[in-house]
C-alpha cells in the first residue's frame, strides 16, 4: 500500500471526499431541491486551482460559511477518507471515472456540486463493498491524503 500523501501548502488539483452517512437525514444544499441521504458512502469530487490544503482543512471545519453545495451535507456527516490527484483539474473526468468503475453499485445526485459545468453531479452514492473503495482509489489514480492537524 502507498504511503499516505501529505499535503504542503503549494498544492493544487482534485480531491474526491470520501463521506459516510450514518443515519438518514435530509440536507437542503444551496438552490438545490431538499432531499434525502440513505446511510451509507457518498463520494465528493472536487479541486483547488490553489491552496488545496487549505480547501481541505477548510472542508474538515465544522464552523464556516456555507458556500458550496458540499458545505451543506458536511453538517451532517462524516469525512471517513480524502483522496486527491495533484496538479489534476479535472474533476469532471474523475467523476466519470469513478462512476465507470463503480457501475451498478453507484448512483448520482443530480445538480450535486456540479453547477459551473455540464456533469449531471459531482456526488456519487456508493453502494458496493466498502472493501472495494481502495482497490477504486488506486484504480484511478488517487491518493489517500493523511488526515491530521500536522498534515493537512
Amino acid at each position: 500500500m502507498a504511503e499516505e500523501l501529505c499535503l504542503r501548502k503549494e498544492n493544487n488539483g482534485s480531491y474526491v471526499l470520501v463521506l459516510h452517512v450514518q443515519q438518514p437525514c435530509w440536507v437542503k444544499a444551496g438552490k438545490l431541491p431538499e432531499r434525502e441521504f440513505l446511510p451509507g458512502i457518498y463520494l465528493y469530487i472536487g479541486r483547488a486551482k490553489k491552496h488545496l490544503r487549505g480547501r481541505l482543512t477548510r472542508h474538515l471545519r465544522t464552523e464556516k460559511k456555507l458556500f458550496w453545495h458540499v458545505d451543506y451535507l458536511l453538517r451532517k456527516v462524516q469525512i471517513k477518507e480524502i483522496w486527491c490527484r495533484l496538479d489534476f483539474f479535472n474533476e469532471c473526468q474523475i467523476a466519470s471515472e469513478i462512476i465507470g468503475a463503480c457501475g451498478e453499485y453507484c448512483s448520482l445526485i443530480l445538480g450535486f456540486g456540479a453547477s459551473d459545468c455540464q456533469c449531471p453531479s459531482h456526488l456519487i452514492y456508493y453502494y458496493g463493498e466498502d472493501s472495494f473503495l481502495s482497490p477504486l482509489r488506486n484504480k484511478i489514480n488517487l491518493r489517500k491524503v493523511r488526515i491530521d492537524e500536522d498534515h493537512i
